[in-house]
């Protein structure tokens, strides 16, 4: 089958919410999301956030319900700001996740969405196949390292240029990549509410782009091109 767009749907650090309802509204539409987290914060919390991050049983949960799991370095660090050693030690899964999926996630984002080229290159030696940060912008189906995306952020949500970015995704082939944190309606500034979220899925499920996690794009180029 030809593509005509390809969408993801992902979510930093993630919240309990975003696995309940995120992930919920994304399985009444049949489909799936990546969940990018940092391993030594399961079940804390974050400031400027009124839940905790998920926990492993909610992580083992969604694992078996078919999302997939990526990785978020293990303590939530602005790798732009550190040294080659923090950097490496933060990007090394060690084996917290892979005890409660069974898997070594390939698929990476950056903690505050800062990328650059220094990091792709430790992100590639540790055998990444993808990164991604928070550059606004929409990405060829071949881009790999430090991916850009569009936020679902409620405070500032225009359906239209959504809509409009779903079509340019759809008309020139393009990968969109969204991503928030928490689906709630006392969310975050970095959150959005089961409306506004339901909203953007359902735009998305409303094109001709296909829709699917990270790791389900990067096994596309493994298939032949009439596929």
């Amino acid at each position: 089958m030809l593509d005509s767009g390809l969408i993801s749907f992902t979510f930093d650090d993630f919240f309990e919410s975003a696995a309940s309802s995120g992930a919920g509204i994304l399985e009444n539409y049949g489909k799936r999301g990546t969940f990018y987290i940092s391993s030594s914060l399961l079940g804390n919390t974050l400031p400027g956030f009124s839940e905790n991050i998920a926990s492993a049983y909610t992580i083992e949960t969604l694992h078996s319900r078919g999302h997939e799991i990526g990785f978020h370095t293990k303590n939530h660090v602005d790798l732009s700001k550190s040294s080659r050693l923090t950097i490496m030690k933060e990007m090394i899964q060690g084996n917290t996740i892979k005890k409660i999926t069974g898997i070594k996630s390939t698929n990476f984002s950056y903690p505050y969405g800062r990328s650059y080229s220094r990091l792709d290159t430790f992100a590639k030696l540790l055998g990444y196949t993808t990164t991604r940060g928070v550059k606004t912008g929409l990405n060829n189906r071949s881009d790999r390292f430090s991916l850009c995306s569009i936020p679902i952020y409620g405070h500032s949500l225009d359906e239209k240029s959504i809509a409009d970015l779903i079509c340019k995704t759809v008309s020139d082939n393009m990968w969109l990549i969204f991503y928030t944190h928490d689906v709630i309606n006392s969310h975050s500034r970095f959150g959005c509410n089961e409306l506004q979220f339901n909203s953007v899925v359902k735009q998305a499920m409303s094109s001709k782009a296909r829709i699917l996690t990270i790791q389900e794009v990067v096994n596309l180029s493994k298939l032949p091109s009439n596929q």
